[in-house]
């Protein structure tokens, strides 16, 4: 939902048919400058988690309104800075929608436009911390650290804690996926060590869930149940309905590391259904498997069949066909063979966890 503190051009823009806001960004009205390029890249990043496929057309009506303004004679410094702000955008909606090689290209033209830009090192941080997102994507995770090492240079050029903390945390994550829980649980203390004392609750939450979740897998669960125990009052699931359900995810999570069987189902249905409710469904899919193989190490048949059921539907709205056929074999297999079940649940999370989310379908 856009803001009512939003530009009013571009609450006139949205009112336009998408087919025809590229004729409008084509040839804007003679006042529109950088700032109105700006707005749209700001816009574009606000749609990451709600619309991925209305933030790609977005960032692409910024960059088209860029190439016009260049066109019109619009150059400097900070113009090449627009253009890079919007390139680098662009480049993280092909990355969120997992069209890796068109955000190589908008990555590409972004470094172009920033190195003949101000040079600022906040802009070059964030298009390596980008970057670095795709690498880990693309399972490049050496690369990914070497290029959010680079975003950490520059932020610790910029003098920006919260940047940096956030850096810290994409490092935290991609060792996790790597894996390397030790080194994961190192950048994730580094991240809580660095937040400022006006952090956001979304970096906040992040920080604590990355730090958490690497001591789980660094096979720490009693550190990790004391951390969790001191950000309890950081994470109020008031603030946004998801964080809230993501916090239940790792508390559940925690709970299986620790035995606690009966409070982590709880936990996972909880926060599975607050997935569904939001049309979240690769995280809705995670959340089924690991309830699955919950029920399979408690040796629970029925509720482990009508969990398996219930993940297909789910693979089938991804258009995953790989862990559908995954999970298929998974319901035939006999009872007896326990073990074969939870080695077969196990891969299959791994394989849907460590795997960037598909392109959702474009809503409408």
């Amino acid at each position: 939902m856009l803001p009512t503190s939003a530009p009013e051009f571009l609450l006139n823009l949205l009112q336009i048919p998408h087919g025809r806001r590229v004729l409008r960004v084509s040839n804007p009205p003679i006042d529109w400058s950088i700032d109105h390029v700006r707005s749209l890249t700001a816009y574009s990043y606000s749609l990451r988690f709600s619309d991925p496929w209305e933030m790609l057309e977005i960032a692409k009506l910024a960059c088209r309104l860029a190439e016009a303004l260049s066109l019109r004679g619009a150059e400097g410094a900070d113009f090449e800075d627009a253009c890079g702000e919007a390139c680098s955008q662009l480049g993280n909606a092909h990355k969120v929608l997992a069209r890796f090689r068109s955000a190589e290209l908008a990555f590409d033209r972004a470094k172009e436009h920033l190195n003949k830009g101000s040079l600022r090192p906040e802009l070059f941080a964030w298009l390596w911390e980008l970057i670095g997102g795709l690498r880990r994507n693309q399972r490049r995770f050496a690369e990914a650290a070497e290029a959010l090492a680079s975003s950490q240079e520059y932020r610790q050029q910029a003098g920006d804690s919260a940047g940096l903390a956030r850096c810290f945390v994409c490092q935290a994550i991609n060792y996790r996926y790597a894996p390397e829980p030790e080194k994961a649980v190192v950048c994730a203390q580094k991240a809580v060590r660095m937040l400022p004392a006006d952090a956001d609750s979304k970096l906040i939450y992040s920080a604590i869930h990355a730090l958490v979740s690497s001591l789980i897998e660094a096979g720490r669960p009693t550190e990790a149940a004391e951390c969790l125990l001191e950000a309890e009052d950081l994470l109020d699931p008031t603030v946004d309905p998801l964080l809230g359900a993501k916090r239940a995810w790792l508390r559940g999570s925690l709970d299986v590391s620790l035995g606690l069987h009966a409070t982590a189902e709880v936990h996972f249905k909880k926060s599975a259904k607050i997935f569904a409710k939001h049309d979240m469904h690769y995280e809705q899919a995670q959340l089924l498997l690991e309830l699955a193989l919950l029920y399979a190490v408690t040796n629970r048949d029925r509720e482990l069949g009508d969990t398996v059921s219930a993940t297909l539907p789910v693979f089938k709205t991804l258009g995953i066909r790989r862990e559908a056929m995954m999970t298929r074999l998974l319901a035939r297999v006999p009872r007896q063979r326990r073990e074969v079940q939870r080695a077969t649940l196990l891969r299959l999370l791994l394989l849907v966890r460590n795997s960037p989310a598909p392109p959702r379908k474009p809503s409408g």
